[in-house]
């Protein structure tokens, strides 16, 4: 079962209701109030980002940091003002498919499986060792942890991610007020 999203809490009807109002007023003023909620996320979503490059939470790895560098590229920040969502997301999705669908595994703090030797799991194969020598080395799953980089360290960031939102409506609205 997939955790809950991160929710930080700005009233929705408010946040609606500027952003329909300012892109009645102008379409300049519009771009500027979505510009200025992305750059209210910018902090954490960055954070983010920083955090998914460092190495695993056990064992060092050295390599295979282009996964990691598409599940950093993957970390966006939308602004939606649709009929049945509202607010300033910061989505996780990855650049590949092979990103993809580790983004979803990174952050989880227990890991994952995954089949090694090519195989699936329980699959047993004939190996020829370094000297001649023949063996049977079985494909067993191994488990293998990431390291959460996205919910704590956004709800880490909340509060200012809110008073940064709420100011940027407030000057949106400030704005308008003024040149009416």
């Amino acid at each position: 079962m997939a955790r809950p999203p991160v929710e930080l809490r700005v009233d929705a009807a408010h946040f609606r209701r500027v952003l329909n109002e300012s892109k009645a007023f102008s379409r300049t003023l519009e771009r500027e109030l979505r510009a200025n909620l992305r750059s209210a996320a910018a902090a954490a979503a960055n954070e983010a980002k920083r955090e998914v490059m460092k190495s695993p939470l056990h064992g060092e790895v050295k390599y295979h940091k282009g996964l990691r560098a598409g599940i950093a590229a993957g970390i966006k920040i939308r602004v939606v003002n649709s009929r049945n969502r509202a607010g300033v997301y910061i989505v996780s999705g990855g650049t590949t498919p092979a990103a993809r669908a580790l983004a979803k595994n990174w952050d989880k703090p227990g890991g994952w499986t995954h089949p090694y030797w090519g195989h699936k799991p329980g699959v047993h194969k004939t190996t020829r060792f370094k000297r001649g020598a023949i063996g049977r080395s079985s494909s067993a799953a191994k488990r293998q942890v990431g390291r959460p980089y996205f919910g704590t360290v956004i709800v880490k960031d909340s509060e200012l991610i809110e008073s940064r939102i709420r100011d940027a409506l407030a000057q949106a609205t400030a704005v308008a007020a003024r040149t009416r």
